[in-house]
């Protein structure tokens, strides 16, 4: 779903769909907060990505197996549908943010390295982290 994140940019995968998602966006909490409420309480995931020039919004939910990417930039919109349920996408974005922890925790804009901000933005991270993985393993059962 997300690569390691570089210089404020991730690549956004889903199947054969990639595009570079850009800092402007705080990807990881905005992905977090998104799918954990889709989880907790039956209802889609949906978020929105900057890619400096266009827009993608992702969205998922429980019960329909299909995760759609609808992509928009000055030639029109494409829409894309893709067979991942939403418990899949819930363990890659989990595993791709927490195999990255530490350059997701500097992935925003206003995080400078060792400041008392970035140690919270990041104990922000883990704490959602945890919450998810909850979600995920119940939503296995």
């Amino acid at each position: 779903m997300l690569s390691k994140p570089n210089f404020g940019w991730s690549t956004l995968q889903i199947g054969d769909f990639y595009d570079d998602v850009s800092y402007l966006t705080d990807v990881p909490l905005d992905c977090l907060e998104s799918m954990i409420r889709a989880l907790k309480y039956h209802i889609p995931f949906v978020v929105q990505f900057d890619t400096e020039g266009s827009y993608i919004i992702l969205t998922s939910c429980d019960y329909i197996y299909t995760t759609t990417v609808t992509y928009w930039n000055n030639d029109g919109i494409q829409i894309k549908e893709f067979n991942i349920g939403l418990i899949e996408l819930a363990k890659d974005l989990y595993n791709d943010i927490n195999s990255n922890i530490n350059d997701w925790s500097m992935f925003s804009s206003f995080c400078e390295p060792n400041t008392v901000e970035s140690k919270e933005y990041k104990e922000k991270l883990i704490r959602l982290l945890e919450e998810l993985n909850m979600l995920i393993m119940k939503g296995e059962d």
